[in-house]
């Protein structure tokens, strides 16, 4: 059975009520494989990803690396960080571990 778009009042071409799913399910399922890509779940589909959501896909994965480096999580590469990100990473490292002796040497001098 062929299915003509219909006028609406407005002169504007639209689906019969019994097709209007259809314009609403890709868009939804191409966001919903999105965010399984960007959650890095199993139901991903990189090859159904438009440009833009690749691109925006790399953004979220490079973000999600910088902060597993920052926070010290496993999931960290650091071969991905990009100079600048590297050396403010060791930078925050570094204060990180003096402020932490710091601590460390008040509280053994004022032990009771």
């Amino acid at each position: 059975m062929c299915v003509d778009a219909v006028a609406d009042t407005r002169g504007a071409t639209s689906l019969p009520d019994s097709l209007a799913f259809l314009s609403l399910a890709q868009p939804s399922n191409m966001g919903q494989n999105l965010a399984d890509c960007k959650a890095g779940r199993m139901a991903c589909d990189h090859s159904k990803l438009s440009t833009s959501q690749a691109v925006e896909l790399d953004a979220a994965n490079r973000e999600r690396n910088v902060s597993e480096c920052r926070n010290g999580f496993k999931d960290c590469d650091h071969s991905k960080l990009t100079g600048p990100q590297a050396i403010a990473l060791a930078v925050a490292d570094h204060q990180r571990n003096v402020s932490e002796c710091k601590d460390a040497w008040h509280l053994a001098m004022h032990h009771d």
